[in-house]
């Protein structure tokens, strides 16, 4: 039991330290978070959807500015998780604005440099989610948490049905790991998407 509970910890940590910037201590396994990476969809948007839901919908209470209160919940969620949406958004962009073959876009993949389509299309990214919550003070924090949770089913699913990349990154790494636990995806992707549909019941 003991060495069950061990294990938990260290699971939930690697996967915390994986997917925000919240420093968990030790060292920062990254395939024990891939093996485990079906439990970020339940313990994760606490985190990086919760949290910045709250902070926008009591900053809204007190000063009923919706684009303040908006803006700054949006750009706490990108700290919590480290930009990491954002970064691998404009490496998609960047990816796709390449006209060649499958081997120079995942080169162009690699690239640390960032090209203007990806700098705007990640302002136009930005701008849109802003707009977005300035609309729905009153449900800041449902928004959020219910778009954490799909963002990390999303991410399982993907990894779960699509192909193996032909090169062995992290997200040949991911994709490998999620498929040998296939039946925990599907569990915890219920589970997730359940808890989206009780808070949208509640919200409509």
């Amino acid at each position: 039991m003991r060495m069950m509970l061990s294990n938990l910890s260290e699971d939930v940590r690697s996967i915390l330290t994986f997917f925000t910037i919240i420093p968990m201590g030790g060292s920062h396994d990254v395939l024990r978070a891939f093996r485990r990476a079906w439990l970020a969809i339940i313990i994760v948007p606490p985190i990086t959807g919760l949290i910045p839901g709250f902070v926008g919908f009591y900053l809204w209470v007190f000063t009923h500015n919706n684009l303040l209160s908006a803006s700054l919940a949006y750009a706490l969620l990108l700290i919590l998780t480290g930009l990491n949406h954002i970064d691998g958004f404009s490496d998609v962009i960047d990816a796709l604005m390449v006209r060649g073959s499958v081997e120079e876009r995942i080169k162009v993949l690699k690239d640390p440099h960032r090209g203007s389509a990806a700098i705007a299309m990640v302002v136009l990214l930005i701008a849109v989610a802003i707009s977005a919550l300035t609309g729905l003070p009153n449900y800041m924090w449902q928004s959020l948490f219910t778009a954490e949770i799909a963002s990390k089913a999303a991410c399982c699913l993907s990894a779960l049905i699509g192909r193996e990349p032909p090169y062995r990154g992290l997200g040949w790494q991911l994709t490998v790991s999620i498929k040998e636990s296939w039946y925990y995806v599907a569990v915890f992707v219920v589970i997730g998407l359940s808890i989206v549909y009780v808070i949208m019941g509640f919200w409509v």
